[in-house]
């Protein structure tokens, strides 16, 4: 179940309701305030450990084995117990195809070769994010893909959406895997 039919989501709703504004703006000063840890672990590799559903994500198949990973990532939590909880500490470790964090460092300092625009010009030179413009560094690798992928394809399409719809207008699938499995793999 996802949206705000989510058993979190109606509680932080019903949670919200009695907050003075006064309240969300100091409650919104401490997280803003809070030093990100980073929680994934980014590996490039060819072959990921075989995976299966868990509710909201893959995990490790019971039975073991290998799989292969194509072109694709893969992000599963360390320990699912903990992440179950939902423990605040959860670890993951994300897969990404071989070679992606070299192209997605190129394509992220660069821009590469006109595909798109160097991030830092943003997201300010370490990708821990520039006034309102968002941190990217460290985020989950399969929440920079969708993202990247709504951008391109106008599922993200609000007024403030149209200079990354003219970033990622251009990327591929892949390049914005090995973006994706870049910016996650710096510390946040």
């Amino acid at each position: 179940m996802s949206g705000p039919q989510r058993p979190s989501t109606q509680f932080m709703l019903a949670s919200v309701k009695s907050m003075t504004d006064a309240d969300i703006r100091s409650a919104a000063e401490y997280f803003a305030a809070l030093k990100r840890k980073p929680i994934i672990k980014v590996v490039e590799t060819e072959t990921i450990p075989k995976t299966g559903p868990s509710r909201l994500f893959y995990v490790r198949s019971p039975e073991g084995g290998l799989e292969p990973l194509g072109q694709r990532i893969v992000e599963m939590p360390d320990n699912v117990d903990q992440f179950e909880l939902p423990d605040s500490r959860a670890t993951f470790t994300a897969y990404v195809p071989v070679g992606s964090l070299a192209k997605g460092e190129t394509l992220a300092k660069t821009g590469g070769s006109g595909s798109t625009a160097a991030c830092g010009l943003c997201h300010g030179p370490d990708l821990k994010g520039s006034g309102a413009i968002p941190a990217i560094a460290g985020r989950s690798p399969t929440y920079i893909m969708r993202q990247l992928y709504e951008f391109q394809h106008g599922g993200r399409s609000g007024a403030a959406s149209a200079p990354m719809k003219q970033t990622v207008e251009k990327l591929s699938q892949d390049d914005m895997i090995a973006l994706a499995a870049y910016v996650s793999s710096l510390d946040p």
